[in-house]
């Protein structure tokens, strides 16, 4: 028995390292994409964590490294964020208007797929219809020069759009089709009046619902910093018609550059979102605030990391859920159950009774628990399975992964 117990413990140390956790959403529901930036992958992407694995893919274009300063045009900056482990910083040059973070969107981009997976199913489902919802923290560099946050491009040429101005105010952008169909359109100062404060990071949000009622104008808000610059009726000169779609991203859906590669973004750029709904004043808040709506981990918000809420967690395995996506790699699997273990609760897998050691209590705990080899259900503290030198094989994942080595 003694020889067992040191080669679990040997086995169980192995599984606790090499896990990361992501920067999970504020805010969810009806969530299209969600960049954290906090990892940049060796293939160039940065890891969606909505779950529809809409992956964001480094494209750098003709002129790499326009600065010659050696770095990437965009890279991971783990000095300079907001939140999580980092940001994506675009170290570029405005008059090159040629890198930028493409939506993996196999479907209709498959130039901008590489290493994004087989096509969606569900697309209505990820692209914004009738409502939508953008938001990020921006650091823009003073260049004279607008600079793109976002914008999705049509087939037909509709786009939605937003954007810091050279001159220092904000633009947001929704048109149809036709390049004169102009749905709702903004471009003032946000900032009581002044230009956006360069080289300061600013948070910038906006909404639009078209509503139920073809008839209807629609409602378009824009957020600076968390504060209300305005909310207002569609004001373009189509607003009203009843729009199917607001954009299909035939042509691209950009982060930091226009599908026409133009309005190249300088600068770092933090917690992205885009919904296919427009959120509420209190959730823009949320964004702004940078607070948790709960604890990570704490999945019954109960104030405690527990047995139960690994169980919660045992119930979404296999699936996408992105509050239980703790690594922001688009599912929720045994890594995600690691990364609990190890880095929200500071513990061992193994730690049956999660008091943060792994030892004989833990044994006492498994064996008088009565589900040893019994073949019954068992949660993390109740577990059953054996283990020995010849065989290590991972099973069903509501159990501890102590458990789990069979």
């Amino acid at each position: 028995m003694q020889r067992t117990c040191v080669f679990i413990f040997g086995v169980l140390i192995a599984l606790a390292v090499g896990t990361s956790i992501h920067a999970q959403p504020l805010v969810t529901g009806d969530l299209s994409v969600y960049y954290s930036f906090d990892e940049l992958t060796e293939d160039g992407l940065w890891l969606d964590g909505s779950g529809n694995e809409l992956h964001g893919l480094t494209v750098l274009g003709e002129f790499d490294d326009d600065l010659d300063d050696g770095l990437d045009d965009i890279s991971f900056d783990s000095g300079d964020k907001v939140r999580g482990a980092g940001s994506a910083w675009f170290n570029t040059e405005p008059d090159f208007k040629d890198d930028y973070i493409a939506v993996c969107d196999p479907l209709y981009n498959p130039d901008h797929n590489e290493g994004c997976g087989e096509p969606l199913e569900d697309r209505p489902d990820y692209v914004p219809s009738t409502a939508f919802s953008f938001a990020a923290w921006v650091k823009v560099e003073e260049t004279g020069t607008d600079q793109a946050i976002w914008q999705s491009r049509a087939g037909g040429g509709g786009f939605l759009h937003t954007q810091v101005q050279g001159n220092g105010n904000v633009r947001m952008q929704l048109r149809g089709d036709l390049n004169s169909d102009n749905i709702a359109g903004f471009n003032e100062p946000v900032n009581d009046g002044n230009p956006v404060e360069f080289g300061e990071w600013m948070h910038i949000a906006g909404t639009y619902d078209k509503g139920p009622v073809a008839e209807d104008f629609g409602v378009f808000a824009l957020y600076y910093n968390g504060e209300l610059v305005i909310e207002a009726e569609a004001n373009g000169d189509v607003a009203g018609t009843e729009f199917e779609r607001l954009g299909d991203w035939a042509q691209g859906g950009f982060v930091g550059l226009v599908p026409d590669l133009a309005r190249q973004f300088v600068g770092r750029m933090d917690e992205f979102y885009l919904f296919t709904r427009a959120i509420t004043a209190e959730e823009v808040q949320t964004l702004y605030g940078l607070e948790d709506p709960f604890t990570p981990g704490d999945y019954n918000q109960n104030g405690v990391l527990d047995a139960a809420d690994l169980n919660l967690q045992a119930a979404e395995i296999g699936g996408n859920n992105a509050a239980f996506d703790l690594n922001s790699d688009g599912s929720v699997d045994f890594d995600d159950r690691l990364a609990w273990v190890k880095d929200l609760k500071n513990t061992w897998v193994g730690d049956s009774n999660l008091d943060g050691e792994f030892n004989s209590g833990d044994f006492v705990q498994v064996f008088t628990a009565g589900l040893f080899e019994s073949g019954a259900a068992a949660t993390w503290s109740k577990v059953t399975g054996t283990v020995t030198e010849s065989s290590i094989r991972v099973t069903s994942f509501p159990l501890s992964p102590m458990a789990a080595l069979k």
